[in-house]
């Protein structure tokens, strides 16, 4: 593999892996019949969707009906492999980053040029969209804080015990100007890096 393949893909991981893991395990887990599941389509389902093989493997098993033990484990890798070819591919990759969706590093052995080469175009034209919608409510948000600083520090002046009612709700549009402003810093850091990646790695 390429070395800045390999590279880019590997900051791409420590970038949201704890994104990842904090969103996983969050549904209830629906039991299946496993003895009766098609497993080549299971394991190409999961690939389409770009689950890496041992989680998805994983998972699937953990759905399995408490006495169903029947794992098609070779059917399911050769499954995995075939929907894998078709994932790992520019389309695949401008389609997940655009839809502000993690790279799992499931395509490390199948055609990562590839799917970077898309994952990144399209995670710039998210970040774009992410930057201005968290600037536009930023400047909403900005403005109520302000507005409401301005009628607390009146009311602090004139009605002491009426202010500390109003403080509340003063910090919290504080604490939500700050949270957007994090989120506007976040993306313009995201933003700059996968700038510097599409440059280095000539994808323009």
């Amino acid at each position: 593999m390429n070395l800045a393949v390999k590279n880019t893909a590997l900051k791409l991981m420590s970038l949201f892996v704890p994104m990842l893991l904090s969103l996983t395990h969050c549904q209830s887990i629906k039991k299946i019949n496993c003895s009766e599941l098609n497993w080549r389509d299971a394991g190409k389902s999961l690939a389409l969707k770009g689950t890496p093989q041992v989680t998805g493997l994983q998972e699937l098993k953990t759905q399995c009906k408490k006495k169903d033990h029947l794992y098609d484990e070779k059917a399911f890798s050769d499954g995995y492999s075939d929907g894998l070819k078709a994932f790992c591919q520019i389309e695949s990759g401008f389609k997940v980053g655009q839809n502000g969706e993690i790279y799992k590093d499931t395509c490390r052995d199948e055609n990562e040029l590839l799917f970077i080469k898309g994952y990144i175009k399209g995670r710039l034209l998210y970040l774009k969209k992410e930057l201005t919608k968290n600037t536009k409510l930023y400047d909403q948000a900005q403005d109520r804080f302000w507005r409401k600083e301005r009628e607390y520090t009146l009311i602090m002046n004139e009605d002491p015990e009426q202010a500390k009612l109003q403080k509340d709700v003063l910090e919290a549009y504080e604490e939500e100007t700050k949270s957007l402003k994090e989120k506007i810093d976040l993306n313009k850091r995201e933003l700059s890096y996968f700038k510097k990646k599409n440059q280095e790695m000539k994808f323009n």
